[in-house]
């Protein structure tokens, strides 16, 4: 995204079903759709590589599909390009959080993805 105030704005039914409309210029580039299966609370997190990225990104929007929501409706996050590389992303219960900032690894694995988990 160039900008995140119109994803913030819309509501997930309109960015799941009309985001070119509802997005306009801001939407730099085609959804991609990444499958995270539910697991327990002590399994690794999924790594997602946000791969090459259009000129002018500056926000990752993220989506969470799932068969019924909560009260809360937390099915949208949006973070700061700048913010994006190390985060685990939690997806728990109907909604999608940010755990955490990820810490690099003893190993000295230092990977730029990051990370989804669903439980």
């Amino acid at each position: 995204l160039k900008d995140d105030a119109a994803f913030k704005r819309a509501t997930f039914e309109k960015l799941w079903t009309e985001d070119e409309k509802v997005l306009g210029q801001d939407r730099l580039a085609a959804p991609r759709v990444e499958s995270i299966v539910p697991g327990n609370a002590t399994d690794q997190p999924k790594r997602i590589a946000l791969g090459e990225l259009e000129v002018g990104t500056r926000f990752i929007g993220i989506m969470a599909l799932y068969a019924k929501t909560d009260a809360r409706d937390a099915r949208v996050l949006v973070l700061p390009l700048n913010e994006a590389e190390k985060p685990v992303i939690e997806f728990s219960g109907y909604g999608i959080s940010i755990a955490g900032e990820a810490k690099k690894p003893a190993n000295g694995d230092d990977s730029s993805q990051p990370a989804a988990k669903g439980k």
